[in-house]
C-alpha cells in the first residue's frame, strides 16, 4: 500500500512535469514563428465551395517579432506588387485543441489555428475549428475558411 504523503509526492511531481512541458512546448513555438516568412499562398473559400486567391500579383513577407511567453509583440507586413504598403500589427500565441499543433496566434483581432508548423514552413486556418481529428479543418459544407501558407525566408 502506497503511503498517502508518497502519492501526493508522485502527483506534485507528474504536475509540474506536464507544467514544464507546456511552456517548453509554448517557447518552442514562438522560436519557430519569429522571423520573416514569405506568404506563399492566401486562399479564401466561401461557403458555396468556390476559391478566391487574395494574394493575387502581391507578394507578401510577414515579420513576426521575438516574443516571450505571455507577450503581446509586433508583427509587421510589407505587401508588394500591385499594392506597396508596410502595416504593423500584433500578435498573441495560445493554447488551442482546435489546431493541430495545439496553438492559435491572433493577429490584432483575427485567430487563426496554427495548423502546420516547421522551420521552413508555416500554415494558419481561419477560423479555428473545435477539437476535430486533425486540427482545425472545414466544419462541414457550408463553412467559409481562410488558410495562409508560408515559407520561412
Amino acid at each position: 500500500v502506497i503511503k498517502p504523503i508518497i502519492m501526493k509526492k508522485i502527483l506534485i511531481s507528474i504536475l509540474a512535469l506536464f507544467i514544464l512541458i507546456s511552456c517548453n512546448k509554448e517557447k518552442k513555438t514562438l522560436k519557430r514563428i519569429s522571423g520573416q516568412w514569405n506568404v506563399s499562398s492566401y486562399v479564401f473559400h466561401n461557403s458555396s465551395g468556390g476559391t478566391t486567391d487574395l494574394l493575387g500579383q502581391n507578394n507578401m513577407v510577414v515579420d513576426f517579432q521575438s516574443c516571450e511567453s505571455g507577450n503581446t509583440c509586433n508583427v509587421t507586413t510589407t505587401y508588394s506588387g500591385s499594392l506597396n504598403l508596410v502595416e504593423t500589427s500584433t500578435y498573441t500565441l495560445s493554447e488551442n485543441s482546435g489546431a493541430s499543433t495545439g496553438f492559435m496566434i491572433t493577429i490584432d483581432t483575427l485567430d487563426f489555428a496554427i495548423n502546420t508548423l516547421t522551420k521552413s514552413e508555416m500554415t494558419l486556418m481561419n477560423p479555428v475549428g473545435s477539437s476535430q481529428a486533425g486540427g482545425a479543418s472545414v466544419q462541414g459544407a457550408g463553412t467559409e475558411m481562410t488558410i495562409i501558407s508560408f515559407d520561412k525566408l
